[in-house]
């Protein structure tokens, strides 16, 4: 019977052959929005205009159940590559904390909007050795000493773009980096 009805249709059959190259040429696509871009596009062409011009109705709501679900990613990944601005502060802190390399500024920005940015004195203890992180920190100007059992750890001081608590903040996933987690003081600048 499907047969007959692609016989009958010989030009949606061209379409769904296209669709079906669509498809095949987001197995080869390494940047997620154009892949959601291809998978949307070869699925109306493969799935749902075949199917609900001849009357294949419950496949042709699956495949607008996919397009819908896809179609929703593929805005809210557009969405995320909107521009973004950024403070030179933030800028400077984004570059320099190497979140750049992973992270999206959209991503960095909400995480810049969520926290909160404090001033804190020369020598102020901002984390206690071994006491969890209940906060993620960025440093965002001045510096902040390192410290583990007394002494300076990982070349000792922090600068613009520094991370605090990532031990902490990765242990909180079930990823543990190291059995000790250090001190962190914010030091004078100078």
């Amino acid at each position: 019977a499907n047969l007959k009805a692609a016989a009958a249709t010989p030009k949606l059959s061209i379409v769904q052959h296209g669709g079906a190259a669509i498809i095949l040429l987001g197995y080869y696509e390494t940047d997620l929005l154009m892949l959601r871009l291809l998978t949307v596009s070869g699925l109306l062409c493969y799935s749902v205009v075949p199917n609900a011009a001849r009357g294949n109705v419950l496949l042709a709501a699956w495949g607008t159940l996919f397009l819908g679900l896809n179609g929703y990613r593929l805005v809210e990944l557009a969405s995320e590559r909107a521009p973004v601005t950024l403070d030179d502060d933030e800028w400077a802190c984004y570059e320099a904390s190497g979140l750049n390399r992973f992270v999206a500024p959209a991503c960095f920005r909400r995480l810049a909007v969520a926290g909160e940015f404090r001033d804190e004195p020369a020598g102020r203890v901002l984390k206690e050795e071994n006491d969890p992180c209940p906060d993620f920190l960025i440093v965002r100007s001045g510096s902040v000493l390192l410290s583990a059992h007394g002494r300076p750890v990982g070349g000792g001081v922090l600068g613009p773009g520094g991370l605090v608590g990532i031990p902490d903040l990765v242990a909180a996933g079930d990823v543990v980096l190291g059995d000790d987690v250090g001190t962190a003081e914010a030091a004078a600048d100078g």
